[in-house]
C-alpha cells in the first residue's frame, strides 16, 4: 500500500478494504465507514485527506 490512513479518534490505523464486485474501496475503523469507487481510488491510490472525513488523515 503506498500510505495508510489514520483515525485521530480511534487512535489506530484505518483498515482499507478492496470489494470487487461491486468494484468498491472501503475504508473503516473502529467508529465510521467511507466507500470510494475503485474508479476513482484503490489501495495504492487512496484517497487524500481533502476527501475522508475530519478524523482520517493520509500518513
Amino acid at each position: 500500500m503506498a500510505g495508510s490512513i489514520h483515525c485521530d479518534v480511534c487512535e489506530d490505523t484505518v483498515n482499507v478494504q478492496v470489494k470487487d464486485p461491486p468494484g468498491q474501496l472501503i475504508l473503516m475503523c473502529d467508529h465510521t465507514t467511507e466507500m470510494f469507487s475503485l474508479d476513482e481510488y484503490d489501495e495504492s491510490n487512496l484517497p487524500p485527506s481533502e476527501a475522508l472525513g475530519d478524523a482520517w488523515s493520509v500518513e
